[in-house]
């Protein structure tokens, strides 16, 4: 089955799920009264989410993997065809209403990223790329390339950093630390998904991610490189919670980013790779 046809029902079934990850988001309050507690609210309403995804997947392309956003590495890096999906980018921000999540899938064949969608349900963007199509993001029926920032400098860049929430590490406040002494102001906005988003767009210039789960991030990582951005992985690792770093900008501030992150991610072997600049349509 094409690519194409993958790539066109990924979108679909991103703002089918985001319409539901809407409605269990807007009534939060009414439903969380049937519940002991918010942990339990919030497993069964991004399971019930997880279930359509996956069963609409399996319907669709019975013969692909279907992975869930904590699952090790090697579980999919082996595999000639899988789907890579994280219901809810940002649980605690949808649990608590605050406005910031995702829903977040990624096609992946022999362990190269091809196409990925992430949908904010909550302010109607649907971010989505194919391998060599360029970035793009449709709002209010408008589809839309996006690029990366060009921004030379980290003094006055706007840069998001991450980290696992239930994994604190000092290195973060490290890494925070360094990047405002050159001037950039630092954002948290909880959804690591949509910062990668946000990155391909310009809306912010670069993304540190410490301790996340850069498997379960692939369409955004995807986003950044289609959208003329730089990314640095790192490897595969059977734990998918390891201290994996992951760094995502405009080329012009990835060497500086890059070395500002160092106190925490230069322990660590990565892969690099700087994506062209799409052309401009």
């Amino acid at each position: 089955m094409p690519l194409t046809t993958r790539y066109m029902a990924a979108m679909h079934l991103a703002r089918n799920a985001g319409a539901l990850a809407h409605e269990f988001f807007a009534h939060r309050h009414f439903m969380f009264a049937g519940h002991s507690n918010a942990d339990e609210f919030a497993t069964r309403s991004i399971d019930t989410i997880r279930t359509l995804i996956r069963t609409k997947l399996a319907a669709a392309f019975p013969g692909d993997a279907i992975i869930d956003e904590g699952a090790a590495g090697s579980e999919y890096a082996s595999l000639e065809r899988a789907w890579i999906v994280d219901p809810i980018s940002g649980t605690t921000n949808f649990l608590r209403g605050i406005p910031f999540y995702a829903v977040s899938m990624a096609y992946v064949e022999r362990d190269c990223c091809e196409a990925g969608v992430i949908y904010d349900p909550e302010h109607d963007e649907l971010f989505h790329v194919r391998r060599g199509d360029g970035a793009w993001c449709e709002h209010a029926g408008t589809d839309t390339r996006i690029e990366v920032a060009h921004c030379e400098s980290l003094d006055g860049a706007v840069i998001c950093v991450a980290h696992g929430e239930r994994q604190p590490d000092p290195g973060y406040l490290i890494v925070r630390h360094e990047l405002m002494d050159l001037g950039s102001t630092v954002r948290a906005i909880g959804t690591p998904a949509l910062e990668l988003a946000h990155v391909a767009a310009s809306r912010c210039d670069g993304f540190v991610g410490m301790h996340v789960n850069s498997q379960a991030l692939r369409a955004g990582v995807l986003l950044v490189e289609e959208a003329g951005g730089y990314t640095m992985r790192a490897a595969h690792s059977d734990d998918a919670r390891a201290a994996t770093p992951l760094v995502a900008s405009a080329p012009g501030i990835a060497r500086p980013l890059t070395e500002a992150a160092s106190p925490w991610s230069g322990r660590h072997a990565a892969e690099a790779r700087r994506a062209p600049m799409p052309p401009v349509h």
